[in-house]
């Protein structure tokens, strides 16, 4: 890997990043709080600047793993950010005057306290003059705080659908359909009509079925149909088409498979071409929309898999690793660099989405107990399981780092 490439990696880590916390940070403005600071990049400040309007400090710091906004009471339970109004008191006893002569104030009596109200111990409520803060974090209702958390990941994720818009639009001639045209061999696996237990044959893709479902799962674009046949079509696969306008469902369809040498995974290989579609702006806002819904769910099928042993810690990859992949998609051309830019702001936002401790979803999980209970969790029990998140995070991501590390020089 070139020096460019990996500054190009750290430019589009920090670019993420930024985009992440500023929905974060714009949200919170809007909802009143008070930023303490924005930071991108974690570790020893490398840049620093109070802004006199606001007090919120602006900093770059040194390893580029990430960022966060540190918000005024973020850490502490709404009702414990209170600030107390100091009285003035005086320090002379207190004096009771007359018309014709000043009185003493009577021994043993504390004048402090007016004496029609009984001295005890408690002060009460109303005199101990505490107020939430209301620029705080933790001072704000409940859904304010959970628009907060939604606000970093949503804003990656929009980023993510926007870019693909622009993918869509300069980057591709014509869109792929859901429509057989032609398959790729004469008795392609897939066209073969499949033969069930009892003796019964089932029928067999067509040229010119739409495709609208792969397994449960509806689709409406080419890209669609290839990814879940890909990621699913291991086993025989039911597809539900239209033929000649009706609506049928093809049984234990069977692909192709192969195995990925580089991830080490299983996949089908659809053996099929599909019907190209024309280039206009109905056409662009449906692909780079559905194209966009299919990322998502990618992501979410790779968490998926990783917990069910489909995807293997080998396809997993961590800084070093994606900044490799950088450097492989600008070596060949800038459409690939901004699919990859798409994929990982998408990536990012439902990442961040997930309910793992010390992860933006975490924080939602929590404000929803808080909504319900209509009391919010400890915060120290709220901080531990934080913490242990992080500390797992941290270990995981040092591990990926040590094996994309060694695969640079495997």
């Amino acid at each position: 890997m070139g020096v460019l490439y990996v500054l190009l990696a750290i430019f589009i880590f920090g670019l993420l990043i930024f985009v992440h916390e500023a929905g974060h940070f714009l949200v919170a403005k809007w909802c009143g709080v008070q930023i303490n600071e924005f930071a991108i990049g974690m570790g020893p400040k490398i840049f620093s600047k109070v802004s006199k309007k606001s007090g919120t400090r602006y900093s770059i710091r040194a390893f580029p793993i990430g960022g966060y906004v540190s918000m005024l009471g973020e850490d502490e339970a709404p009702e414990s950010r209170k600030y107390r109004r100091e009285e003035k008191q005086d320090p002379t006893p207190f004096v009771a005057v007359t018309d014709e002569e000043e009185v003493e104030p009577e021994e043993g009596r504390n004048e402090d306290v007016p004496s029609e109200e009984p001295v005890t111990d408690e002060e009460p409520e109303k005199d101990q003059a505490e107020e939430k803060d209301p620029r705080a974090y933790s001072s704000k209702k409940v859904w304010q705080r959970v628009l907060i958390c939604l606000a970093g990941p949503a804003v990656n994720i929009l980023l993510g659908f926007i870019c693909m818009f622009f993918v869509v639009l300069f980057f591709s001639q014509a869109y792929a359909s859901n429509v057989v045209a032609v398959f790729n061999e004469e008795g392609a696996t897939s066209n073969v009509e499949t033969v069930f237990e009892d003796g019964t044959v089932g029928d067999a893709l067509r040229v010119g079925d739409r495709i609208v479902k792969v397994g449960s799962t509806p689709v409406h674009t080419g890209s669609e149909v290839v990814y879940e046949i890909m990621y699913k079509g291991i086993k025989p696969l039911d597809l539900t088409v239209v033929r000649d306008g009706e609506r049928i469902v093809l049984h234990k369809v069977v692909f192709p498979t192969y195995t990925d040498e580089e991830s080490g995974m299983l996949f089908a290989d659809y053996d099929f071409k599909v019907y190209g579609e024309a280039k206009n702006f109905g056409n662009v806002i449906k692909q780079s929309f559905w194209q966009s819904v299919s990322t998502v769910k990618m992501v979410f099928d790779s968490i998926t898999g990783l917990f069910t042993g489909r995807v293997g810690l080998k396809a997993v990859s961590g800084p070093v690793g994606i900044t490799k992949t950088i450097a492989d998609a600008a070596s060949t051309s800038f459409y690939n660099v901004l699919y990859l830019f798409t994929v990982i702001s998408i990536n990012l936002g439902v990442m961040n989405m997930l309910p793992i401790p010390a992860l933006d979803g975490s924080k939602l999980i929590f404000l929803a107990i808080e909504g319900i209970r209509r009391k919010p969790v400890r915060k120290e029990v709220e901080g531990y399981i934080h913490l242990a998140g992080m500390a797992v995070l941290l270990l995981f991501m040092a591990f990926i780092t040590i094996k994309d590390i060694t695969g640079l020089f495997g």
